[in-house]
C-alpha cells in the first residue's frame, strides 16, 4: 500500500494547476522535509535544511531561495543539464527519493525540453559514491502522479506555505546541535531529587491502579501526569530550591527528604471519564497530554505560559479505527514539536506505543485546533540498528538545529503487563522522516509515509528512585543540552522521588573559569561504568566527604573519574577517612579531565575521603600543616591552620580525643606560602634541634620522618616569618 518511490512535494504550490505558472515571474517551489546534502557550486558539501524553497535555473546550476522574510540567502547547487521529452506547460520542479539508500533527486524541467538534476543524500556526500540519474520512464511516472494530484485552476494550493505569526505563547524548545552525539553523552546514573505531594488523598500510594505516568520540566517547574480512580491528572510542581536553567542537581544531599518548598502547587483534572493520563510533552509554553479509557481517548492541549495556572486550549477526540490498524485508539504517550516550516507535528502512541498516529497542523497557530491525521505507523515497520521497539510509556520529540526531528522512547524492558518491579530502564533514539505521498481531503493536506529509524539506545540506572515503566521525559535546556528525567510510580509518605540524568561533555570550550560550576564524578567501575557519585563545588558542604561510608556507601569504590575544574584548583582524593593516607590530585585545567582506570596508578578501589584545594597559596592565613602519628600520613592527625599561635608543649594538647601528642609525629603534609617556614622543635618551649617545613606555596609531604632523623621527636612548633 505504500508506493516504492515518494514525491516529497509537487511543484507549482502557489498556482496548483500545471500550466498556469510563468517561470519568469513565479518559480516553482518545493518543500524539503528532511536535511539533505547536495554539492554546492564551489564543490563543497551543502546541507539543505528543512524549509520551503523556490527553484530556478542559473546555468549550470540550480538556484534555491528559501521562502519567507526571515531568510534571504541564495543557494547554488551543482546540477547535471540534459534534455527531456515530457510535455510540461510551465517550469516544473520536484524532489523525490532515489533507488539508492538515502538518496534524493531534485529535478527541474523546462517547457522547451531542458532538464536539470541535482543528486543529494541524507548521510554525507563524502561517504558515498556516484548516484545514477533518474530514468526517463521514472520521470514520466512522477509527472503523471503529479498531474493526478493537482486541483482545478484558482483553487487553494494543496499545501499552503504557512507564515509563522507572532504567538501569544512560546512554541519551540531549544534545539540540540547533534542529537545522537549528545544522547550518547547522557550520564547513565541520575542525581536523586524529590518533591512533596500532599494533594489527591488516597491516590498514588501504591494501592489500586493509581500511579504517576509522565514527567516534563519547564524551568524550575515540573509537570507530572497521573492516573487516579477519580480523574486523569496533571500536577504542577514548583522546585523552588532549584535553578531555572541548567542542572537541577540533587536536592536530597544533606537529608533524605526534599526541601519543603519543592512541592506540588496545583492539580488539574484533565478528564473525569478518561482517568488514565499518559506520557506527554511540553513544547515551549504548550503542554499536550493524552487521556484514555473505555476504548477512546483525547489529547488535551494547555497554555502553560503561567505554569501556576495552566489554561486548556482544546481537545482532539480519538475513537474507532484510526489509520487502518485494529489497535484500540488509546493515547498512552503523546509528543509535540514545531517543524521548521512553522506547522506542528503531534504523535500519539497507542497499544503501548506499538502503533504511532501522526497529526499535522494546517497552519502555525497552536492556539486553535487545525490538526489532521496524516499517517499511522506500526512497530513492524521499524528500520535501523535492531528491530526492538519497546512498550514506550513516554515518547518525546527532540529537534536538531539543522531541522531534523528525532524521537526518544523511554521504557522498561519488562515483557509482562501491569506495574512491575525489576527489568531495566532504557532510552531509545530514533530518526523520524515524514515523506509526503498524496492528498487528503478537499482542499486537502498531503498524506504522509512515516519512516522511523532506530539509531542509538542508552541503558539508564534508576536504583529504585525512578521507573521508566512509570514516568520519564526529555528536556533540552537553554544551552541546547539534553537531559532525561524519570519519576517513580507512587509517593511514599507524601514524598515523590525522581532522577535527573544529565549530559557529560566530551570537551569543555571555552575553559571553565567559575569555581561554582566545578564538578567531579567518581565511578564504581573502570571505563566510567556502574554507579557513580557526583561532587559539585556548590553542594560540597552538604555531604560529609571526610567519610565515604556516608556518601552513598562509596568507601573504597572509585575505579575511574571525570572532572571539570578551573585552572588553579584541584580535587584531593585520600586513601583513608578524615583526609589521611596517600593523596591523589585531580588537577584543574578548565577542560574535561578523565582517568578511565585507577589500577595502573595503584589507586583502584582506594578513595575514602576527598576535598577541594587551591593549587597554590600566597597568604599566611591560607596555610595549614598536618602532622600524623604514623608514617604515610596515618593514625591520629593534628591540623594547624596558618596564623595560629605556636604550640609550646605537645603533651598538653588533645588530638582525636586522646590527650598528649609529644614525641608522636612520624609524617607531615603541609601547604605554606613560598618563603615562610613552620618549625618543629625537639623539646617543649621551642627548644632543641629543629626541622623546618619550608613553604613553596604548594602541598608538600614528608611521608616518613625517619629519613630526616626526626621520627617521634616533635614536642613544640610554630610559624616562623621573615
Amino acid at each position: 500500500m505504500r508506493a516504492y518511490w515518494t514525491v516529497i512535494l509537487l511543484s507549482l504550490m502557489i498556482h496548483a494547476s500545471m500550466g498556469t505558472v510563468d517561470s519568469a515571474s513565479a518559480p516553482p517551489k518545493i518543500s524539503v522535509e528532511t536535511p539533505i546534502y547536495f554539492s554546492a557550486a564551489d564543490g563543497s558539501e551543502m546541507l539543505l535544511t528543512p524549509h520551503v524553497y523556490s527553484v530556478q535555473s542559473r546555468d549550470p546550476f540550480l538556484e534555491m531561495r528559501p521562502v519567507g522574510a526571515d531568510r534571504k540567502e541564495t543557494i547554488l547547487l551543482n546540477a547535471t543539464i540534459g534534455t527531456h521529452q515530457e510535455s510540461v506547460g510551465s517550469t516544473t520542479a520536484f524532489l523525490t527519493t532515489g533507488d539508492e539508500e538515502n538518496s534524493y533527486h531534485l529535478v527541474l524541467l523546462k517547457p522547451e525540453g531542458t532538464a536539470y538534476e541535482a543528486i543529494g543524500t541524507t548521510t554525507s556526500l563524502r561517504s558515498r559514491g556516484t548516484t545514477t540519474r533518474l530514468t526517463p520512464i521514472r520521470v514520466q511516472s512522477l509527472l503523471q502522479n503529479l498531474k493526478s494530484q493537482t486541483v482545478p485552476l484558482n483553487r487553494p494550493p494543496l499545501f499552503p506555505i504557512p507564515t509563522i505569526p507572532p504567538s501569544e505563547v512560546q512554541t519551540t524548545n531549544p534545539c540540540v546541535r547533534d542529537v545522537r552525539e549528545d544522547f550518547l553523552k547522557i550520564r547513565t546514573h541520575g542525581d536523586k531529587l524529590g518533591f512533596r505531594h500532599t494533594q489527591s488523598p488516597g491516590a498514588y500510594t501504591g494501592s489500586g491502579s493509581s500511579h504517576y505516568q509522565g514527567i516534563q520540566r519547564l524551568g524550575n517547574y515540573l509537570a507530572i501526569s497521573g492516573s487516579a480512580a477519580h480523574a486523569g491528572e496533571i500536577m504542577v510542581v514548583e522546585m523552588q530550591s532549584r535553578a531555572k536553567t541548567g542542572r537541577f542537581r540533587s536536592n536530597r544531599l544533606s537529608s533524605n527528604t526534599p526541601p519543603n518548598n519543592d512541592r506540588v502547587i496545583k492539580v488539574i483534572e484533565a478528564s473525569r471519564t478518561l482517568t488514565h493520563a499518559g506520557g506527554f510533552q511540553i513544547m515551549g509554553e504548550v503542554l499536550a497530554v493524552g487521556v484514555e479509557g473505555s476504548n477512546q481517548s483525547e489529547v488535551v492541549f494547555y497554555n502553560i505560559k503561567d505554569p501556576t495556572n495552566p489554561q486548556e486550549l482544546y481537545r482532539i477526540s480519538r475513537s474507532g479505527t484510526i489509520g487502518g490498524f485494529s489497535e484500540k485508539p488509546s493515547a498512552g504517550a503523546t509528543a509535540l514539536v514545531q517543524r521548521p516550516d512553522g506547522r506542528f507535528l503531534l504523535l500519539v502512541g497507542r497499544s503501548d506505543s506499538n502503533v504511532l498516529d501522526f497529526y499535522l497542523s494546517r497552519n502555525a497557530n497552536i492556539l486553535t485546533n487545525t490538526f489532521v491525521h496524516v499517517d499511522s505507523w506500526h512497530e513492524h515497520e521499524l528500520q535501523g540498528m535492531d528491530r526492538e521497539f519497546g512498550n514506550y510509556q513516554n515518547i518525546n520529540f527532540v529537534r536538531q538545529c539543522d531541522g531534523q526531528i528525532f524521537v526518544v522512547g523511554l521504557h522498561k524492558n519488562v515483557n509482562l503487563g501491569g506495574i512491575l518491579s525489576g527489568g531495566e530502564d532504557w532510552a531509545d533514539l530514533f530518526k523520524l522522516e515524514l515523506l509526503q505521498i498524496g492528498q487528503i481531503g478537499n482542499p486537502g493536506i498531503l498524506r504522509h509515509h512515516t519512516v522511523v529509524t532506530k539509531i542509538a539506545n542508552r541503558h539508564l540506572y534508576c536504583h529504585d528512585i525512578c521507573d521508566f515503566d512509570a514516568g520519564a521525559g526529555v528536556y533540552v535546556d537553554s544551552q541546547g543540552e539534553l537531559f532525561i528525567y524519570g519519576v517513580e510510580h507512587w509517593r511514599h509518605k507524601g514524598i515523590v522521588r525522581f532522577n535527573e540524568f544529565r549530559p557529560v561533555p566530551s570537551s569543555v570550550s571555552p575553559p571553565l573559569l567559575d569555581l561554582n560550576q566545578t564538578w567531579i564524578e567518581l565511578y564504581d567501575d573502570r571505563a566510567f561504568g556502574d554507579r557513580s557519585i557526583m561532587i559539585d563545588f556548590r553542594d560540597h558542604s552538604l555531604r560529609n566527604f571526610s567519610d565515604y561510608d556516608q556518601v552513598e556507601g562509596f568507601e573504597d569504590k572509585t575505579s575511574s573519574a571525570k572532572w571539570v575544574i578551573p585552572s588553579g584548583w584541584q580535587y584531593l582524593l585520600f586513601e583513608d577517612k578524615s583526609f589521611k593516607g596517600r593523596l591523589f590530585r585531580l588537577s584543574g585545567t578548565g577542560g574535561l579531565g578523565a582517568i578511565s582506570d585507577f589500577s595502573p596508578r595503584d589507586w583502584n578501589d582506594t578513595v575514602s575521603s576527598s576535598k577541594f584545594s587551591p593549587v597554590t597559596i600566597t597568604q599566611l592565613g591560607q596555610a595549614w600543616v598536618e602532622l600524623f602519628d604514623d608514617h604515610t600520613f596515618k593514625d591520629r592527625r593534628l591540623r594547624i591552620n596558618g596564623g595560629s599561635a605556636g604550640i609550646s608543649n605537645y603533651q598538653n594538647i588533645t588530638v582525636e580525643g586522646q590527650r598528649g601528642f609529644g614525641d608522636n609525629v612520624s609524617s607531615a603534609r603541609y601547604m605554606i606560602p613560598n618563603g615562610l617556614v613552620y618549625r618543629l622543635y625537639e623539646h617543649d618551649s621551642y627548644r632543641g634541634k629543629t626541622l623546618d617545613l619550608v613553604g613553596t606555596g604548594r602541598i608538600e609531604e614528608i611521608p616518613d620522618f625517619t629519613t630526616r632523623s626526626f621520627n617521634d621527636q616533635v614536642s613544640s612548633s610554630r610559624f616562623i616569618t621573615p
